[in-house]
């Protein structure tokens, strides 16, 4: 080691910046709170899935739909709490099936039961839903890939 470092406290270039940071609060981190799941084989024109818990305000409820028509889309996303869901995908094509992804920030606390609505009951259909804690209520979509 040169003369000059004897006896120094030599810390890596990467602690050293970061000092000279100011310090900031630290951003939540997703956390997953709750998920259920539903299906509906050629009954109705929907796949619901109700939490078991109840759902905290201001955290993000995550939708995945499926169903095995290639002919049927997908025409709503909806729950009993009366959220605004954004379909992120909704594909019109495919050959064995489709899949779509949408989700909400929750307005209020309580029970809450998500439904899939599609342009068919002739279809087996199935839901999956996540409540997670610790997203961005402003933009929680930081992006999404659907190949």
């Amino acid at each position: 080691m040169p003369d000059r470092f004897r006896g120094a406290i030599v810390l890596p270039p990467v602690v050293l910046f970061c000092s000279l940071l100011h310090a900031s609060p630290a951003a939540a981190q997703p956390l997953y709170v709750q998920a259920a799941s539903g299906n509906d084989h050629y009954n109705t024109a929907f796949a619901s899935a109700s939490f078991a818990g109840s759902v905290s305000a201001g955290n993000a409820i995550a939708v995945l739909c499926a169903w095995t028509s290639a002919s049927q889309t997908l025409t709503s996303v909806t729950d009993t709490q009366g959220n605004a869901y954004t379909i992120v995908d909704n594909p019109t094509s495919g050959t064995y099936g489709r899949a779509a992804m949408a989700y909400a920030i929750a307005g209020a606390s309580g029970g809450d039961t998500v439904r899939c609505g599609f342009s068919s009951s002739s279809m087996g259909k199935s839901i999956v839903v996540h409540e997670i804690a610790g997203i961005n209520a402003t933009t929680p979509l930081d992006g999404h890939r659907m190949s």
